[in-house]
C-alpha cells in the first residue's frame, strides 16, 4: 500500500471514539470472518493503532442490502447523539456496511460530512485472526 507509514501516522494523531462494526451473513462467500472475529481484528487495531478501546455495534446473519438494519441505526444514531465525538469506524471489510456500492459511497459521504474516517482491515485481517480448526 502506498503512504500506508504516513496514513497510520495520521491514524494514531486522532482524539476522539473509534467504533466497529461488524457483520456476518451466512449466505455471503466474500467476507469469510465471523462478527467474534471482526470485532476481535478491530479491537487490536484500534488498541495498537489508535491507543483506545471501541464502541462495538454488530449483527449476524443479516444481509448487506438493506440500510433499515439494527447496527447500521444504531451507528447513524450513536453518531448523530456524539456529534464531534466519532472519529473512525473499523470494518474487516467496506462490504460489511452494504454489499450495494451505492450505498456503500452514500455512507462514506455521510461519515466524511461529519469527520469520520472509515479504516477497512480488509488486507490485514490474517494479522489478527489465528486459522480456525476445522
Amino acid at each position: 500500500m502506498k503512504n500506508s507509514k504516513n496514513y497510520l501516522e495520521k491514524i494514531k494523531k486522532i482524539k476522539g471514539t473509534a467504533i466497529i462494526y461488524a457483520r456476518y451473513y451466512f449466505k455471503e462467500t466474500n467476507n469469510p470472518y465471523l462478527v467474534n472475529e471482526q470485532v476481535h481484528a478491530g479491537t487490536c487495531y484500534a488498541i495498537e493503532n489508535l491507543g483506545k478501546l471501541p464502541k462495538i455495534f454488530s449483527e449476524e446473519n443479516v444481509s448487506g442490502k438493506d440500510i433499515k438494519r439494527i447496527g447500521i441505526l444504531n451507528i447513524l444514531n450513536y453518531v448523530d447523539s456524539n456529534p464531534g465525538e466519532v472519529k473512525v469506524l473499523i470494518v474487516s471489510d467496506i462490504t460489511r456496511l452494504f454489499t450495494d456500492s451505492k450505498k456503500v459511497r452514500d455512507f462514506r459521504k455521510f461519515f466524511k460530512r461529519r469527520g469520520i474516517k472509515i479504516v477497512s482491515l480488509v488486507y490485514q485481517m490474517s494479522k489478527y485472526i489465528t486459522k480456525r480448526a476445522k
